[in-house]
């Protein structure tokens, strides 16, 4: 029996123990925009899992590619960009070998999405339960008109909307931002078969204690219908409050990538190490003391030059090491992969710590 006050399950499947084999895997993936000033490679030969039950994290500032690899998972890239090559794998089946009509299929079903900004995502002129039915009008085509109603009540409640039998007929302006938010976790999982959840910045432009109510939502599917979050942000305390692993992305690649407790207590990048010096610190010399910040921004990508990408933002960038070839992913430690050739020497320079 459900505690009085508890919401109701989306799905009676069982829990999931910790990523215990790959749910996802996405071989050196490559998006690339044929401009009329050049190539620009969004996505440039990414590479990642994402375990059964899990929630891989991915972090990195604004135009790093992050969006832009999850919409090419969804092969929902716009145009003019498109996948130039790699692989990406969902329970063994490959979705690139799907045609257009198959993938539909997955999309929206197996594997969901939720934006960035719900406003921007939810149609103005709908109301939230139209747009919930929607869902399931369009993968679950036999479903009655009545059992899509029950459902979509179900649904509400189940991510925490309350008074659900009143709200189904609001439109999203009559929606707080979290309560929005829920409706278009609502509408990912709509059809109850979910096994991969992708959540581009859920949290963002919400106060803290939304912030926080959405991530133990989050936490609650994981744990609950044995769901994988691919997890989008640029928040390390978000990263850190749920994340099992973590990549970090850096102009269009991956440059660190280890589960989350090697990766805050142990960074091997200077990117990385960057932005976790950047957070605010709870022990400082001095209360006035200014915040760290990276110097420089992430490159334009039609304007890269050879070798590593951060080079030029890198106090510890040597040009006969960093200036040739872009370095490749190495495991410097179990499960703990890094792209710098220079890792040994920034763990043993003062200037890399990261204060606790």
């Amino acid at each position: 029996m459900p505690r009085a006050g508890s919401r109701p399950p989306l799905v009676s499947a069982p829990p999931v123990q910790a990523a215990p084999s790959p749910l996802m895997q996405i071989r050196d993936l490559r998006t690339h925009f044929h401009t009329e000033a050049g190539i620009v490679k969004a996505v440039d030969g990414v590479s990642l899992t994402v375990g059964q039950g899990e929630i891989l994290a991915v972090v990195g500032e604004s135009g790093c590619g992050k969006t832009m690899m999850a919409r090419s998972i969804l092969r929902l890239v716009p145009y003019p960009g498109r996948i130039v090559s790699g692989e990406i794998w969902l329970d063994g089946q490959d979705l690139m070998a799907l045609d257009d009509r198959a993938m539909n299929a997955i999309r929206g079903d197996a594997v969901t999405m939720v934006f960035q900004e719900p406003m921007a995502s939810l149609n103005p002129v709908y109301t939230i339960g139209n747009q919930i039915a929607e869902v399931l009008a369009a993968h679950r085509p036999g479903m009655t008109r009545g059992v899509r109603d029950r459902r979509v009540i179900e649904l509400m409640a189940a991510v925490g909307i309350a008074s659900p039998e009143q709200r189904i007929g609001a439109y999203p302006h009559q929606l707080s931002g979290g309560m929005r938010q829920r409706a278009m976790i609502a509408m990912a999982l709509a059809c109850g078969g979910t096994r991969l959840l992708i959540a581009d910045e859920p949290t963002t432009a919400l106060d803290v204690t939304i912030q926080a109510q959405i991530l133990e939502l989050f936490q609650e599917l994981q744990r609950g219908i044995g769901m994988s979050v691919l997890l989008i942000t640029h928040d390390l305390g978000v990263v850190a409050e749920i994340a099992n692993r973590v990549a970090v992305m850096y102009a269009g690649s991956i440059v660190e990538y280890a589960d989350a407790d090697s990766l805050f207590e142990s960074p091997g990048h200077p990117y990385t190490i960057g932005l976790l010096r950047s957070l605010p610190q709870r022990r400082t010399t001095s209360r006035k003391a200014p915040l760290y910040a990276i110097p420089g921004s992430v490159p334009n990508l039609l304007g890269l030059g050879p070798g590593c990408k951060f080079q030029s933002r890198c106090a510890h960038a040597v040009a006969s090491i960093c200036g040739g070839e872009e370095p490749p992913l190495e495991e410097i430690s179990a499960g703990h992969w890094v792209r710098c050739r220079r890792t040994d020497h920034i763990r043993a320079d003062p200037r890399s710590e990261v204060s606790r």
